[in-house]
């Protein structure tokens, strides 16, 4: 973080946005907090879509490695930039 901090990039820390206990379907409910590697945490991603003050937002997960700066990619002139997850059966160009 502070790495990211002293090259000028905004870092912001988000919880969960949802308490599974207050999730109303009982198989969500029941299953996620051990669901995939993060449980409800997963969720965290969520928050990206509040960004509505900035031009370009980058959510990154906890397992990504940044092998060169991130400039080419907010210079990028698109709504949205992803890539997939194969293992949950995620897009294919």
């Amino acid at each position: 973080v502070d790495r990211l901090e002293r090259l000028g990039y905004r870092v912001m820390a988000r919880g969960a946005p949802v308490d599974p206990e207050r999730i109303p379907n009982d198989f969500m409910r029941e299953h996620m907090p051990r669901d995939g590697c993060c449980g409800e945490k997963e969720l965290i991603k969520l928050h990206a879509w509040n960004l509505t003050d900035y031009h370009r937002a980058v959510l990154l997960d906890l397992d990504t490695l940044l092998l060169r700066s991130l400039d080419e990619l907010i210079a990028m002139d698109k709504e949205l930039v992803f890539t997939p997850d194969p293992q949950a059966g995620g897009a294919q160009e």
